[in-house]
């Protein structure tokens, strides 16, 4: 048998902007010749090549944390079995705008939890807006622990019926979320997919979805509890951050069932003797965006015809992290993101033996276009209106950035923005714009006595 050799170390992220006193952790992961990969940040050995400009924790379980000390540039390395990877540190001044904690509004029952990320907002070189996660360097609390508590690193338990606000201290910086916590009652369970025809040696995930009576429906996958009929034919993970993930061993039929607050479903699964033939990265695409994450997906397709989606069971690479990255090995996997515009980086999906690849080029996310709404207003001179600023970015994504928008006004006298309010300053009438970068939009303003 081939001996396993260990290929090389990537760190992540590949280039980094902090602080003076500012921390970043960094990341380390090995890649081996079998085609798997490990995170080996915590058992790695770091160190970093300017310690005038930031120092690292060599080891344990803070292993990789960086710490900005004066302005300047240096390299993170982490060296494991020989093998050494390194990542870029900037210390710089950088200026954050706000904190933003996701989702902004979160429900979770009582007793059950949920993580909430919070994420530095700041503008980089260019002026755009950009977003660094800092959910394990923030301090948490809520304003009423009697509803729900939050861990030291945002993840938020429902202790009794009611809402309150969660919120994240970074620095002098501080952003909050609403939770609602509710005793609701499941009223139906659907495990997906069902009828199922699985080529033998292959694993995949089954889903399943808790209706509810008196809110959305919500993925319980991690939360059920499952079974296999037949472990010999498909073995399933009974519960967990993996729960749900079955291996089809041998051919036959098994029957799967998942169990939520004492609700039951169950589908049919048949394995099959159909080998594969290929995989597929989909979208196929040329370019990603700088720091902006692209959800790539892996697809194995079979001789019987059968299509599997693998995107959680491949293991990523990108030859390139410097310029673009992409995740491998959690439920982040085949999420890219670019790094650097200095050249292109080969991504690659390898499954069962099989691998495809694609050739990116990471490219600036822009701002293609922006709404002020309502884009017409009439005042009373005195009076305000709160607006959404909306930006659409060359990815197609949109956000409200009416807080981190540049005012101007053909008229101050008369009326004139502030973050999300536009107010009336005198009677008459003025158009105010929103400009981010080179892009702007405009709301005509009436004012009345």
């Amino acid at each position: 048998m081939k001996q396993v050799e260990l290929l090389e170390i990537q760190v992540t992220p590949a280039d980094a902007r902090v602080n003076i006193n500012e921390k970043q952790q960094y990341k380390a992961q090995a890649f081996y010749s079998d085609g798997h990969s490990e995170d080996v940040t915590k058992i790695a050995t770091w160190n970093i090549d300017n310690d005038s400009v930031a120092n690292v924790v060599l080891s344990g379980e803070k292993a990789g944390l960086v710490s900005g000390i004066s302005h300047g540039e240096g390299n993170v390395m982490a060296t494991f079995e020989s093998h050494t990877g390194k990542a870029k540190v900037n210390v710089t001044d950088v200026e954050y705008l706000g904190i933003n904690i996701e989702p902004a509004n979160s429900l979770v029952e009582v007793g059950a939890f949920q993580p909430l990320t919070a994420l530095a907002v700041y503008r980089d070189a260019v002026g755009g807006v950009r977003y660094k996660d800092v959910t394990l360097l923030s301090a948490w609390r809520t304003e009423n622990p009697e509803i729900a508590t939050v861990s030291a690193i945002g993840v938020i338990k429902g202790e009794a019926q009611g809402m309150t606000n969660v919120e994240a201290y970074y620095h002098d910086l501080y952003g909050e979320a609403l939770v609602s916590v509710v005793n609701s009652l499941v009223t139906k369970l659907t495990v997906t997919p069902d009828n199922l025809s699985a080529p033998v040696g292959t694993k995949g995930r089954y889903q399943a979805i808790a209706a509810y009576i008196d809110r959305p429906d919500e993925d319980v996958t991690e939360l059920a509890t499952w079974s296999s009929s037949d472990i010999d034919v498909v073995h399933i993970v009974t519960s967990g951050i993996d729960g749900g993930t079955a291996s089809a061993n041998k051919v036959g039929s098994s029957e799967i069932s998942a169990q939520f607050e004492d609700i039951v479903d169950s589908v049919n699964v048949q394995v099959t003797a159909a080998v594969i033939e290929r995989i597929e990265i989909t979208p196929r695409v040329d370019t990603v965006y700088l720091e902006n994450i692209t959800q790539f997906y892996a697809h194995a397709y079979f001789s019987d015809g059968t299509v599997l989606d693998v995107t959680l069971d491949a293991n990523w690479k990108s030859d390139s992290p410097q310029i673009v990255t992409i995740q491998t090995g959690s439920s982040r996997a085949g999420q890219a993101m670019g790094v650097s515009q200095d050249g292109a980086a080969s991504i690659s999906a390898d499954y069962a033996g099989f691998s495809d690849s694609l050739s990116l080029k990471a490219v600036p996310n822009m701002p293609e276009s922006i709404e002020i709404i309502p884009n017409e207003l009439t005042l009373k001179n005195g009076g305000y209106a709160e607006v959404q600023v909306m930006v659409t970015y060359s990815n197609g994504d949109v956000y409200d950035y009416a807080k981190y928008v540049d005012w101007s006004s053909s008229d101050d006298s008369i009326a004139y923005g502030h973050q999300d309010v536009i107010r009336a300053e005198g009677v008459g009438h003025a158009t105010v714009t929103a400009t981010m970068e080179t892009v702007s939009g405009s709301a005509e303003v009436t004012v009345t006595p």
